[in-house]
């Protein structure tokens, strides 16, 4: 997808987490909201370092980075104003169904976990100042929830 604005928002780019601005206490506990343990959360918490995004007028497609694992992608489509289905990211047996709009910050994905381990999360995409991501996110299950911001600087 051709890096196009959406609205004067253009995340397109690789990007780079800043753990010092990042919650990594919250996105933990999301995890274990999720029944994400073992070596797949330590790899999420610790190595996950950083998103490629490839953003148009037409939407979104995401790529999370592993350090230490260059193998490991996960990718993520999204379309604005539409639902994709796609499977889900905690790599549970399943589905998940994702939809993309705008939203006064930026654009907002809002996912719905499907049988057999319901459960939603919203991530809020922002740039609170050029070259700074903000990923706000909200993971509920079974009537808890937990918020969590990620921060991210544009990397190269």
């Amino acid at each position: 997808m051709p890096g196009t604005k959406s609205k004067g928002l253009n995340i397109t780019g690789r990007w780079e987490k800043v753990k010092d601005q990042s919650e990594l206490d919250c996105y933990s506990k999301q995890l274990d909201l999720l029944q994400i343990g073992g070596i797949q959360k330590a790899t999420a918490v610790k190595l996950m370092n950083g998103i490629n995004i490839e953003h148009s007028a037409d939407g979104m497609r995401t790529e999370y980075k592993v350090d230490k694992v260059p193998f490991f992608k996960h990718c993520e489509e999204f379309r604005l104003g539409r639902e994709t289905v796609m499977g889900r990211r905690d790599k549970k047996s399943g589905q998940q169904r994702a939809f993309l709009r705008e939203v006064p910050e930026g654009l907002q994905i809002d996912i719905q976990l499907e049988q057999p381990f319901p459960g939603r999360i919203v991530e809020t995409f922002s740039c609170p100042e050029d070259g700074i991501l903000k990923i706000a996110s909200v993971t509920a299950v079974d009537g808890r929830e937990q918020h969590c911001i990620q921060m991210y600087r544009k990397a190269g």
